[in-house]
């Protein structure tokens, strides 16, 4: 009861995240010359144009999850092969800077208050913790991922017509890998590293700001 109770607690930083990181996605494209998003209503925070049951239910529930992706048309994009790298990052770059921003909040309370406990660091701790592995979880490049749409616009064309073709079936063995656990390990050591990032980064911020 009281895990599920954490769960519910977390629900607002997860529906945001998940709605900033989508959100996103559809302004990067809509300044690279892609309306698409915008077209479809999706350029809004409101979660519910972004929400996903199973993806909110696995953020809940297994620490990494995903909205309804945010429809892109490539071909419209200003820049046709750096154009779908930047509409990738976006997304998971969106997730850094909130971690980040939570990270400096956390540590200037700290700094106010001597404690690190209290029910206001105790939900930025989470949402710090929630949106690095969100962000890791988003760059493993493994479709539908957003790392994966990074690497496939790297390749030649040729390649990226059949990575599309057997996307599908690529997707059902991530699910079934998630499933399983096996990639619980690399998305540790990858928000492990998003985390270390942040902790220098904020205190860089600070001691900026302090000076």
């Amino acid at each position: 009861m009281n895990n599920l109770i954490l769960k519910i607690y977390l629900l607002p930083i997860i529906l945001l995240s998940l709605s900033v990181h989508e959100l996103s996605h559809g302004l990067a494209a809509y300044k690279l010359g892609d309306t698409t998003a915008k077209d479809m209503g999706r350029l809004t925070l409101n979660p519910l144009a972004h929400l996903d049951i199973f993806g909110t239910l696995a953020m809940m529930f297994f620490g990494f999850g995903w909205a309804k992706p945010v429809p892109v048309n490539f071909s419209r994009l200003k820049y046709k092969r750096l154009g779908p790298i930047i509409v990738a990052i976006a997304g998971p770059l969106s997730n850094v800077i909130i971690a980040l921003l939570c990270y400096v909040i956390f540590e200037f309370n700290f700094l106010k208050t001597g404690s690190y406990d209290g029910f206001l660091q105790s939900y930025l701790a989470s949402a710090v913790t929630l949106n690095a592995t969100l962000a890791a979880f988003n760059m493993l490049p493994v479709p539908p991922l957003d790392g994966s749409k990074v690497v496939i616009s790297l390749l030649p064309e040729k390649t990226q017509y059949k990575v599309y073709r057997y996307e599908p079936y690529i997707q059902i063995f991530m699910f079934a890998l998630l499933y399983i656990g096996v990639l619980n390990p690399v998305i540790r050591r990858f928000s492990y590293l998003v985390l270390t990032w942040l902790d220098k980064t904020a205190g860089f911020i600070i001691g900026l700001i302090l000076k």
